[in-house]
C-alpha cells in the first residue's frame, strides 16, 4: 500500500471498517449516495474499493462490504 508502514496499513484497514458501517448504514437507509469521498477519506474509499467493499462507482456497498460491516459490529 504505497509505501506506507505496518501499522498504518494496519490502521487503514480498521478504520475503513469502521466507516463501511456508517457507509452500509446510509445505504440501507436510503440514501441515494452512501458514500462521500473527501479528501478527508479518500483513503479509506480507495481501500474499500480495492477490497471489493465499494463499488468502483462509489454508488453501492457491495455484498462483501455488508459483511465486513457487520462483522465489525459483533
Amino acid at each position: 500500500m504505497d509505501g506506507r508502514t505496518q501499522g498504518e496499513q494496519k490502521f487503514i484497514d480498521q478504520y475503513t471498517r469502521k466507516f463501511m458501517v456508517e457507509w452500509s448504514r446510509n445505504q440501507v437507509a436510503g440514501h441515494p449516495t452512501p458514500v462521500v469521498s473527501t479528501n478527508n477519506n479518500k483513503v479509506y474509499v480507495t481501500y474499500a474499493v480495492s477490497k471489493g467493499w465499494l463499488a468502483k462507482d462509489l454508488s453501492k456497498v457491495t455484498s462483501k462490504g455488508f459483511g465486513i460491516a457487520a462483522s465489525f459490529l459483533k
